[in-house]
């Protein structure tokens, strides 16, 4: 109110007749469950500690391991076989075939799901770290199979969602390594995730759905069957399921190399690259000249 009236006139004094408008609140805040490359920001742990992220930038910033130059690096392993095997996927080179089968103890899909959610629009997201990578299992798994990989636990999953019960502000509940665990694990933490969803009411589970990695033309129903036994009967308002897997380039060429086939054994490449019944031409012997106009 103007209260300093220095001379007779007429003064006009603005007065909102509306209450405070109400402050927009994020209703799609997600919070990752998984592993990191690192979880330690300036000397402190934040594995299993909800951290609050508006970036990337941010996420690299707590999660991501400075004395490394690939933060996500999976071995994948190109064996020659006698035949195409009867389900996955198999490779013609030189008149052979091949199959590209990954390690199951590099495979993890935490890093590359946050990285897709900023670079689409994503804007605030909470991540909880269950701890740095396990050990690679140095072999493949078998043409077709599932991918399992033991360094992924249950319990820490479990632990996970203790945490997150604290924090208000998380919509959506979401554990993209969550298909790594065995059937019965998949299916207990599953349950677990619904059953924290509808009795908390403040947030909905997104799962993945195992066996989309690389669907079976004619099996795929199976997959969808198992996942809705998996689920059980409790919370189903409170979940939704995406399938099959995407298809992304979220990974630059400059973070794959020769190093994430075989373990960086570049001698199984050499059939490929320069194989006996078709080998290479020798280096040239005549000296090159440069040529300056």
């Amino acid at each position: 109110m103007i209260t300093n009236l220095a001379t007779p006139g007429v003064y006009i004094d603005e007065v909102n007749a509306f209450p405070n408008s109400v402050v927009q609140v994020a209703t799609a805040v997600p919070a990752f469950i998984g592993y990191t490359p690192f979880a330690s920001y300036e000397g402190k742990s934040y594995q299993m500690k909800p951290v609050r992220i508006t970036s990337f930038q941010d996420f690299t910033a707590f999660f991501v391991n400075p004395a490394k130059a690939k933060q996500y690096s999976p071995s994948y392993y190109l064996s020659k076989v006698k035949k195409a095997p009867a389900s996955g996927k198999s490779y013609e080179f030189n008149g052979d075939t091949y199959t590209v089968e990954p390690d199951p103890g590099t495979i993890y899909y935490l890093y590359n799901s946050v990285k897709m959610f900023f670079q689409n629009g994503g804007g605030v997201a909470y991540i909880v770290s269950l701890g740095p990578y396990g050990a690679a299992t140095n072999s493949p798994i078998n043409p077709g199979d599932e991918i399992t990989n033991m360094n992924v636990k249950l319990a820490d999953f479990q632990s996970a969602l203790q945490v997150l019960k604290k924090v208000d502000e998380v919509t959506m509940y979401i554990a993209p390594e969550s298909t790594l665990l065995a059937d019965g694990d998949y299916s207990t933490l599953l349950q677990s995730m619904l059953l924290q969803s509808s009795t908390m009411q403040t947030s909905m589970s997104i799962f993945d759905v195992k066996g989309g990695r690389e669907p079976d033309p004619q099996l795929w129903l199976e997959d969808i069957t198992n996942f809705r036994n998996w689920t059980g009967n409790n919370g189903l308002k409170y979940g939704a399921a995406y399938y099959p897997y995407l298809k992304t380039t979220v990974v630059p060429i400059d973070q794959v190399d020769y190093t994430n086939i075989n373990g960086g054994d570049v001698s199984v490449l050499m059939d490929v690259l320069n194989p006996a019944s078709n080998p290479n031409p020798p280096p040239s012997s005549t000296p090159s000249r440069a040529v300056i106009h």
